[in-house]
């Protein structure tokens, strides 16, 4: 797969860089980049060397986390991975884009909170069942499937030379007894 050491190393090498990038933009959009944890409001925690300290700490928290989890959780194939944003991820994505947009737009045009909730709550009912539907059809060609490979399975052990190497037939006359010419 790989044609030297270099190549191998440079992959794993981008694969921590990754993380490390990762982590940096994490903790500058969701963790506060260089603020002091909520609570701490003093004047001091602000000033010097203390911002940089507290983004290293949030930093080193993120880092030693995400290797953790990806130490911790088996690894999933990449076309697992695309499967899954395919089938699921961008499916319910776009359900809920539809689903923020019909809520947005009752309440901006109507005014009615209890209406927006209602349709919001409609629609949902109304993925959910289409989604139940098509779940339950996959499950039945999943069963069918699995019924017609079980029976190709029956069909070719009944017979030794069915869709394999050719067995010879027991009833020739060499193995009665009778001699060869």
């Amino acid at each position: 797969e790989y044609s030297s050491s270099l190549k191998f190393a440079l992959i794993m090498m981008g694969e921590y860089l990754h993380t490390f990038t990762a982590s940096g933009i994490a903790v500058t959009l969701f963790l506060g980049g260089w603020r002091p944890p909520f609570p701490m409001s003093w004047e001091w925690a602000f000033t010097g060397y203390w911002p940089v300290l507290w983004f290293f700490i949030k930093f080193a928290l993120t880092f030693s986390f995400i290797i953790w989890v990806r130490a911790s959780l088996p690894r999933v194939r990449y076309d697992q991975l695309m499967s899954l944003g395919w089938k699921v991820l961008i499916p319910v994505n776009l359900g809920w884009i539809l689903l923020v947009a019909a809520v947005r737009n009752v309440m901006v045009n109507e005014g009615d909170r209890v209406l927006g909730i209602a349709v919001g709550v409609v629609i949902v009912i109304g993925v959910l069942a289409i989604w139940m539907r098509f779940d339950t059809v996959n499950q039945r060609r999943k069963e069918d499937r699995k019924a017609q490979v079980e029976a190709e399975f029956e069909e070719l052990t009944n017979e030794p030379a069915a869709g394999g190497f050719p067995v010879p037939p027991l009833d020739l006359p060499h193995y009665h007894g009778v001699p060869r010419s």
